[in-house]
């Protein structure tokens, strides 16, 4: 059976940032923290109401909007209170992809005081409350607390450092064809893995990708011609079209009853796969993780029934 995907890709991130633009302008109210990888930025929206948006950043990796938050902790860690005494009651100003990475960035504002909160959905993850405007430069932001220190030759996330962002990849949504081909024609791989890697689309979407375009996946790139390239640079841009225009048509996606992955619009990998429609893709991905919880609480005590069972067997038999 397939794995049920436990991280967003930078395609479903483009779509959740798409549909989170309807907030900006809502008002902060609370911050709470579940263990060491949940964040929950509680919000009010004079059109949307309440807004519960939750960031997670350990071995699951998500950020969306969630019907039915868990129930708030007693007592607040130091995160979650310091963004309280910082941001309750300002303004979310803005929400942004960092190029075509898997990096959230909210800004917000309370009066004349800027703060950046930044989602990392990459690696090991993290959260980071920072004070001042990520993209003003380095002089211009301090982290203020994150989840995780991170301490590397490429790059420092610390408390009373600057925030830095990690090495961003080519952002294919901003190529020309020229630039398209130009980026690709630098790999020594085939076309499957350099849409995945180079051009950070993921595996999914990048055979995606290559099947709307008719061209096969796992083609070398020295043997690529011109209309394989302008094959995959439409197929590309359609993508990103439909995601710019919010064009999107959410579903969860089943490998018999377990679900299995969660897309912004129908995969053609998926065209054998029973799916379930939602209205906005942070719908989706507030029903697909709740499914895939308790899919897993199911299999688990299926899995220890069966042992019970193995074990009564075995006691009988002695």
């Amino acid at each position: 059976m397939t794995e049920p995907k436990e991280e967003l890709t930078s395609v479903d991130i483009a779509a959740v940032v798409g549909e989170l633009q309807e907030y900006v302008g809502a008002k902060f109210d609370k911050f709470y923290q579940y263990g060491d990888e949940t964040v929950r930025l509680k919000m009010r929206d004079y059109e949307e109401g309440r807004a519960d948006l939750f960031a997670e950043v350990g071995e699951r990796k998500r950020l969306h909007l969630v019907e039915e938050p868990p129930d708030a902790p007693q007592r607040p860690p130091n995160l979650p209170m310091l963004m309280r005494k910082r941001l309750s009651s300002g303004e979310l100003v803005a929400v942004e992809q960092h190029g075509f990475d898997r990096v959230v960035v909210l800004r917000g504002e309370r009066g004349d005081e800027v703060y950046s909160i930044v989602v990392e959905l990459f690696g090991d993850g993290n959260f980071v409350f920072v004070e001042g405007d990520v993209y003003e430069g380095n002089e211009k932001s301090t982290v203020l607390r994150s989840l995780r220190t991170v301490r590397l030759k490429t790059r420092t996330v610390a408390g009373g450092e600057p925030y830095e962002f990690p090495s961003q990849r080519v952002d294919p949504s901003a190529l020309s064809y020229d630039e398209f081909v130009e980026e690709v024609e630098k790999s020594g791989s085939d076309l499957v893995r350099t849409l995945a890697s180079v051009m950070g689309f993921g595996g999914v979407y990048a055979e995606e990708i290559c099947a709307r375009a008719g061209v096969e996946k796992e083609l070398d790139i020295q043997e690529a011609t011109e209309d394989d390239y302008e094959a995959v640079y439409g197929s590309a841009r359609a993508l990103f079209d439909r995601l710019e225009n919010g064009d999107i048509e959410p579903r969860i996606v089943y490998d018999g009853d377990a679900p299995v992955d969660v897309t912004p619009f129908p995969l053609v990998r998926y065209e054998e796969n029973e799916a379930e429609r939602h209205e906005t893709f942070n719908e989706a991905l507030d029903a697909y993780f709740a499914e895939v919880d308790e899919y897993e609480e199911q299999e688990e005590s299926g899995d220890e029934e069966v042992e019970r069972q193995r074990r009564i067997v075995q006691q009988q038999e002695g």
